[in-house]
């Protein structure tokens, strides 16, 4: 289990951002392989590296959501609000 415990040290967070965004990647862009159009759908290796990257930050800032103390997260929250 990634996200119980004491807490999630950094190499649990980046482990699991690799795995959930290569999760993510393989879902989106295995639907546009399997997608028939015409014309057909062309990649940019530049924003396809772009795509990537957001999957995995995403990845990690919902990971590290899940790690941080609830104490913390309601500061932050409030502050927030303000």
């Amino acid at each position: 289990m990634l996200v119980t415990g004491s807490g999630l040290s950094r190499g649990r967070i980046a482990y699991g951002a690799l795995a959930m965004g290569a999760g993510i990647c393989l879902m989106h862009y295995g639907g546009m392989w399997a997608m028939r159009m015409e014309p057909g759908i062309g990649y940019d290796p530049l924003w396809f590296a772009i795509s990537v990257l957001i999957a995995v930050s995403a990845s990690a800032a919902a990971l590290f959501d899940q790690g941080v103390p609830e104490s913390l997260a309601i500061l932050v929250a409030g502050r927030a609000s303000e």
